[in-house]
């Protein structure tokens, strides 16, 4: 049994590291170009948007406190600086994910085609992109139906005594685990695996996938590899998928 644990985590690893190898593929290379470019400039709205706001909140939270606490402006500067780079990475991968969820059912497809039959990768065009764009959006919006509701319960949890000092390892795996369905859910529905059924043979592979999610949450933390980090998880995904869950 222990032996299982380390070969998944290990597995995790293997696949997302696979992802990276394969992301400047030249036959793969044009499926990334479109989600690399959403998540740039995604990111680069959201810092301005977080510029705009960030010195009026400083500046709100500095006139409710007293007079001999200004000193610690510093901290306060500090402290805030992290939080919103936090929930500035957080909700761009939510988005980002969102908007380019059918560019990357579509590089699910054709990576999966690369690697299983090792053959040349047709564009299939705008009109495979097109006629599959109802069902990918349909997609999303179940794993939204199924990710509000556990965030917020997530959420609750740190406002509880007792329970909110683990709060954030909790949120660490929650957002771990939702990563990881987010990208192998790609290779899932493109096959038109149901959600619940997919949930079930992922469930059965609980390490695996908290390895696999735990890495793609901690690249997207850092500058500039975050850009990529969403088309080499989806790479990395689909492998898996193909290689675990086929």
């Amino acid at each position: 049994m222990r032996t299982n644990m380390l070969n998944d985590l290990a597995l995790g690893v293997k696949y997302f590291i696979k992802g990276f190898t394969l992301l400047s593929h030249r036959q793969l290379r044009p499926y990334v170009i479109i989600p690399l470019i959403i998540n740039v400039l995604l990111f680069i709205s959201m810092i301005f948007c977080a510029k705009h706001y960030f010195g009026s909140f400083v500046d709100w939270i500095d006139g409710y406190l007293p007079t001999w606490l200004h000193f610690i402006n510093w901290l306060l500067w500090g402290i805030f600086i992290s939080v919103f780079y936090l929930v500035i990475v957080y909700s761009f991968v939510i988005f980002a994910n969102i908007i380019g969820s059918p560019f990357n059912s579509f590089l699910a497809e054709k990576t999966e085609l690369l690697v299983k039959f090792n053959c040349k990768v047709e564009d299939g065009g705008w009109r495979d992109f097109i006629k599959d764009l109802p069902r990918t959006l349909r997609r999303e919006v179940r794993k939204l139906l199924y990710y509000i509701p556990l965030l917020l319960i997530f959420l609750i949890l740190f406002i509880i005594p007792v329970i909110h000092i683990f709060a954030g390892f909790l949120w660490f795996l929650f957002s771990a685990w939702m990563l990881a369905i987010q990208y192998i859910d790609y290779p899932f529905d493109n096959h038109k695996v149901a959600f619940a059924q997919m949930k079930v043979m992922l469930s059965q592979r609980r390490l695996l996938c908290l390895s696999f999610g735990s890495l793609s949450l901690l690249a997207s933390l850092i500058p500039i590899l975050n850009f990529v980090v969403m088309p080499a998880s989806v790479i990395g995904a689909t492998i898996m998928w193909q290689t675990e869950f086929s």
